[in-house]
């Protein structure tokens, strides 16, 4: 785990609210409608699909708000169905995880364990860069889990 300040960014997104047991439908969901929208060249990223979790570590049971989308331009315009928002500079517990998709909440279990083991308090925001993306079950996948502390 590594304590690190991310810079800030314009974050093109559609939302959703989920629970645990259907994340992955959510986050599937989501990347398909984005898809159309990067193969017509409406919108062009400037980094990885980031996911962002808003209260997660505290409603492990309940629904909670998700985010699904990518860094952009900061003069875009959202497409129809899109959102577009400022995110400020995060400071955030990291740790990078390859692997296949269904062993990442182990990943996500560490950097929480870690964090709160060096006295750090999570905060309600939890962030899932895809750096590398083969497939649900590849073990090339690649993301960066951070979450947020204070």
């Amino acid at each position: 785990m590594r304590v690190q300040e991310l810079k800030g960014m314009t974050y093109l997104f559609v939302s959703s609210k989920t629970n645990i047991a259907q994340l992955g439908d959510h986050i599937r969901q989501s990347t398909e409608k984005i898809q159309p929208a990067l193969k017509a060249g409406a919108v062009k990223p400037i980094g990885p699909i980031l996911i962002i979790f808003h209260g997660m570590n505290q409603n492990a049971g309940g629904e909670f708000p998700l985010e699904v989308g990518f860094p952009v331009a900061d003069d875009i315009t959202a497409p129809n169905g899109f959102e577009i928002k400022k995110l400020d500079k995060f400071r955030c517990a990291t740790v990078l995880y390859s692997g296949s998709m269904q062993q990442i909440r182990r990943a996500f279990e560490a950097v929480y364990n870690d964090l709160l083991g060096a006295g750090l308090e999570p905060t309600d925001e939890t962030r899932q860069a895809i750096l590398l993306f083969e497939g649900q079950d590849s073990v090339n996948n690649v993301a960066m889990i951070q979450v947020g502390v204070r």
